[in-house]
């Protein structure tokens, strides 16, 4: 026995227009964004490798330079690293370098677990981190040795 779907009227309130709101009771997007970044910025800890990872590349997509929250999320990531997703590990690289702010700590963070698993990243992984390397102009990342040499020695 199958049940009977009784079409349903649309809701009444549905139909009715909505009430504009004064102006000064909406916020701005960007005030919206400045606050939501303020309390992302102050529970960092509580983010795992997506949020950090989200967060990194929410800045880089509105070109955001905000180096000290770009900082806290290095430093936030520094001991969750191995927890990230070769994909997450990407886009932190490639939102730090979009901001020109892929150096120091960053930089060396990313590199290192980047070299740990260079045999299991994707083409596409790889494709990114190359992008985000040659964006922040260090060699660095190649401790000043091409990647020939190093795979030689692999």
């Amino acid at each position: 026995s199958r049940a009977m779907s009784i079409p349903r009227a649309p809701c009444e309130d549905s139909l009715r227009p909505v009430p504009p709101i004064a102006e000064e009771l909406v916020p701005s997007a960007s005030a919206m964004v400045e606050a939501i970044l303020h309390a992302a910025s102050s529970r960092l800890c509580e983010f795992d490798a997506q949020g950090l990872t989200n967060i990194a590349q929410s800045l880089a997509k509105l070109e955001m330079r905000r180096e000290k929250l770009l900082g806290a999320i290095a430093e936030e990531a520094t001991p969750k690293i191995e927890s990230f997703t070769n994909q997450e590990l990407a886009m932190l690289a490639w939102s730090e370098a979009r901001l020109e702010c892929l150096s120091g700590r960053a930089l060396q963070l990313i590199s290192d677990e980047a070299k740990r698993r260079l045999g299991k990243l994707t083409p596409q992984d790889l494709s990114v981190l190359v992008w985000a390397f040659a964006r922040s102009g260090s060699s660095t990342a190649c401790d000043n040795h091409s990647w020939a040499e190093q795979q030689k020695n692999s």
